[in-house]
């Protein structure tokens, strides 16, 4: 019976989560960049923009979706040259059913980790659930694609490791490409991908089968999705151009001062090395639900200038953000106070997380420490903790090159989601098999996570009200 209730919670988290993404992208007319400019290129021109096409800020980016969003919408609509509402809600259908599909494939990956079926199903929900995750499936931009597809990679990736199966090796190396030519982050996956390789192949020296297997594969894995990115997206282009494959529509930031705040343009998040990674400003937060706009120094909020704040707050609040613009909502809207109560909230799960850290971490390091090189061979999990730094040290790189408040948003680190989702998974299942024999503190977990998703659900729900 009980097995039985938690695969209907999990199937109602499910539908529940289709059914918001669906929701929201047939409502929706807008999304934080202005993608749509190169899916009507594409579909009215039959070209592809480069990165200089003019007044077009995001034809830098590799194509893959704009490209798939232009054939849908000239397969299923007749052509016209005006923008009209049946345009939009193709393209973010698209991305819609791209996230459900992600979701499917995170709860996959629950099942094959050694969990009990409460963590299974919180961690599901709590990624299922997610208003930022929520909010970007529902937009018309490259971003689900690159999420869904860096997903996919990472997955395969591990089932590769513990299985050697061709199958999954050439789904690796298919899924990392297409990542690639979503979006440039993309190319963090096949850079971390072949880290790991190299490490296996390293550690392997003294087992010669397992060596031999191990060059196969990054082999194969290199040539194809090497000869996959260069011949599909703009990288080589970009090098040669440029001198490096990772090309923004940004000029790059003066570096910061560690102390002493330092202002770049009337949109800067990143003033000081210590406010932005030094700091978690909490309780400035709670004062200012909602994303600080001002373009003077002095009405900064303090929750603005802290990257870990800004993540936390973006991440499980959607009206916090504010965009798109027809989004956005006055700092007195009533909704803000909700808005408090989610983050109280939330801060269950960042313990949560922050401890899985530190215990996949711990038991990386420990591991390595008793196995030496041995340990990259022999074991699998610890490529998740070489992705989650990976991506900690990508977001700190980004937000240091770039201070601009926008770049502090998590779906800079979604690519990296399962990564996230092992270390939470973890965390939150050593919690629970410490405290489920009080009856006090499951329960007590287990409601403020409950009512955590309901919250949830309720933030993504009075922001369809307001659109429809």
């Amino acid at each position: 019976m009980h097995n039985k209730k938690l695969f209907f919670a999990v199937i109602l988290i499910f539908l529940s989560a289709s059914y918001l993404r669906l929701h929201l992208a047939f409502v929706n007319r807008d999304a934080n960049d202005n993608h749509f400019k190169v899916i009507r290129i594409i579909s009215l021109e039959n070209r592809v923009p480069g990165k200089d096409e003019p007044e077009c800020l995001q034809c830098y980016h590799p194509k893959l979706y704009h490209y798939l969003a232009a054939k849908a919408i000239n397969l299923i609509l007749e052509p016209s040259t005006d923008t009209t509402d049946e345009q939009k809600i193709i393209s973010q259908m698209i991305n819609a059913l791209a996230g459900i599909v992600t979701l499917f494939i995170i709860y996959r990956f629950l099942g094959k980790l050694e969990l009990d079926a409460s963590s299974r199903l919180i961690t599901f929900g709590l990624v299922a659930l997610n208003p930022a995750l929520i909010g970007i499936n529902a937009q018309a931009t490259n971003d689900t694609f690159v999420i869904l597809f860096s997903t996919l990679a990472l997955f395969f990736f591990w089932k590769y490791l513990n299985g050697r199966r061709t199958a999954d090796l050439l789904l690796v190396s298919f899924s990392t490409t297409l990542a690639a030519l979503s979006k440039g982050s993309g190319l963090l996956i096949f850079l971390g991908i072949l880290a790991v390789f190299l490490a296996k192949i390293i550690s392997s020296h003294q087992d010669i089968p397992g060596l031999k297997k191990y060059s196969f594969g990054i082999l194969i894995f290199f040539f194809v999705t090497f000869s996959g990115i260069v011949a599909g997206g703009p990288y080589a282009e970009y090098y040669f151009a440029y001198g490096t494959p990772f090309v923004i529509n940004k000029p790059v930031s003066s570096m910061p001062k560690f102390f002493t705040r330092t202002y770049e343009g009337d949109k800067t998040g990143v003033t000081s090395i210590y406010d932005a990674y030094f700091t978690f400003r909490f309780v400035d937060l709670l004062k200012h639900p909602y994303l600080n706009r001002e373009s003077d120094p002095e009405k900064y909020t303090l929750n603005r200038m802290s990257v870990w704040t800004q993540l936390f707050a973006r991440a499980n609040f959607i009206q916090f953000e504010g965009t798109p613009k027809k989004w956005l909502l006055k700092p007195t809207n009533p909704i803000f106070n909700f808005g408090k109560v989610i983050f109280i909230f939330a801060l269950v799960p960042l313990g949560i997380f922050l401890w899985g850290v530190l215990l996949a971490t711990w038991k990386a390091v420990t591991n390595f420490w008793k196995k030496r090189m041995s340990f990259f061979s022999l074991e699998n999990d610890w490529l998740f903790v070489f992705f989650f730094w990976m991506f900690f040290a990508f977001i700190i790189k980004f937000t240091l090159d770039y201070r601009d408040f926008v770049t502090m948003k998590p779906i800079y680190l979604f690519p990296g989601l399962l990564a996230f989702v092992y270390i939470f998974s973890l965390g939150f299942d050593t919690l629970y098999e410490k405290i489920k024999k009080s009856i006090l503190l499951k329960y007590g977990l287990h409601g403020s996570m409950i009512i955590l998703l309901l919250l949830y659900i309720l933030d993504i729900a009075y922001l369809l009200e307001k659109l429809s």
